[in-house]
């Protein structure tokens, strides 16, 4: 059975892409991503570049993403067999994702019970099959903490970066910290007010560099009110870098005070106490956030995404 699976484009940092690539070598699938995205990856699995036209694979099945937004296009190829939507988000970019979940042509599976109630109540139908998490390489490296923060640079709407931003002015002017990372796949951060030389942008970061971020910060602050995963967090808290994130955003990964802070979506104070708290007993919310979020990672097994999805597409019904 031949397998493909279709992504806009590579990126090293962003979590969904990063695991669906995974998935597609744990299958021995292939992938498709639909534009270049400055470089060209070294990958274990063949890949191959182009919208859904005539030069896209032929193949048994089509597992696709979220917003899709050439779904209609890519049901109608003579040379592909069943589509499988797998909804790693919902809400983020609704439009395109209400519509590829409710499509007619396609079985929609999905990673999380939130995404699941939220396409239930749509009047989807709806397989759960979960997500895994392959985690090794994001580490507390035990070593001295600089007084940094770290936060996630997109300049979609949703992830609020300009009031992590005015959060992190404000943790530099009570002087609970010297420096900022962002990271991101898009240029733009330094577009906001700031102290000149507060922020360094790493663009396009590797995960070891992310790591070494992380390694090197005392706090990260997520704004963002929705997510898919939400990855970014995990990595920060394995690290040993206790987050603060917003009750838009929260997945299964993320309980208040155990594994993270949750504060109110949009809400800049309740944002900024958490931070503050966060810095107030570094070395205590590093261990307590750490360790409790490796006891949940190690649940989401690859061994256990893939009898799920093996499953689904063994149904006769798909």
């Amino acid at each position: 059975m031949k397998i493909v699976f279709e992504l806009p484009f590579y990126s090293s940092s962003v979590g969904g892409i990063v695991e669906s690539i995974k998935f597609a070598e744990k299958l021995g699938a292939s992938v498709r991503f639909q534009r270049k995205s400055g470089f060209h990856p070294i990958l274990n699995v063949p890949f191959t570049l182009g919208m859904p036209d005539s030069t896209f694979p032929k193949c048994d099945i089509v597992v696709t993403y979220s917003d899709n937004p050439y779904l209609d296009k890519l049901v109608k190829l003579p040379q592909i067999g069943k589509v499988f939507v797998y909804m790693l988000s919902y809400g983020m970019s609704y439009a395109n994702e209400r519509h590829n979940a409710l499509h007619p042509k396609v079985t929609t599976l999905c990673s999380t019970k939130k995404i699941e109630q939220a396409i239930i109540k749509d009047g989807g139908r709806v397989t759960r099959i979960g997500f895994a998490l392959d985690m090794d390489n994001m580490f507390d490296e035990g070593k001295e903490r600089f007084d940094n923060s770290a936060l996630y640079y997109h300049p979609m709407a949703s992830k609020r970066y300009p009031l992590a931003v005015e959060i992190s002015n404000a943790l530099y002017g009570q002087k609970l910290i010297d420096n900022v990372y962002t990271f991101g796949t898009h240029e733009g951060y330094e577009s906001h007010k700031k102290p000149a030389g507060l922020i360094k942008h790493y663009f396009n970061a590797s995960r070891e560099q992310i790591r070494h971020l992380f390694n090197q910060s005392r706090v990260f602050i997520s704004t963002s009110n929705s997510e898919g995963l939400n990855l970014t967090p995990v990595e920060a808290t394995l690290c040993g870098c206790p987050a603060v994130i917003c009750d838009g955003a929260i997945g299964e990964l993320f309980i208040d005070g155990h594994t993270c802070y949750i504060a109110k979506e949009g809400d800049y104070f309740d944002v900024l106490n958490c931070a503050i708290e966060l810095l107030s007993d570094f070395d205590l919310y590093r261990e307590l956030f750490r360790d409790n979020m490796r006891k949940i990672v190690k649940q989401y097994t690859w061994d256990n995404l893939l009898n799920n999805f093996k499953k689904v597409i063994d149904e006769p019904d798909n």
